[in-house]
């Protein structure tokens, strides 16, 4: 096996190999950074008390802080959901 001289220490030459090909390869691995949510989402299901879903019920959510509504109705299977609601105090 032949050996190259690397900063004064020999090395085989298949480890060289292997380091560039890692070196190489290694930045295809990286996965870009994800950003933080900046959207909140409620959702659920109106039902009565005995447990039956609602459907046409509207729905607002209010943001006690900033004092501003978002609003929703429910659907034929008593689901609903408020999309996009910003993240805040």
């Amino acid at each position: 096996m032949k050996r190259v001289l690397r900063g004064g220490t020999l090395l085989p030459l298949s480890l060289s190999v292997v380091a560039i090909v890692v070196l190489l390869f290694s930045p295809l691995g990286i996965q870009p950074a994800k950003a933080d949510n900046l959207y909140a989402r409620i959702q659920g299901t109106v039902t009565d008390p005995t447990g039956a879903v609602l459907a046409g019920v509207k729905l607002t959510a209010t943001n006690v802080g900033t004092n501003i509504s978002y609003a929703t109705e429910s659907q034929a299977d008593g689901h609903f959901v408020f999309l996009n609601l910003p993240i805040g105090t």
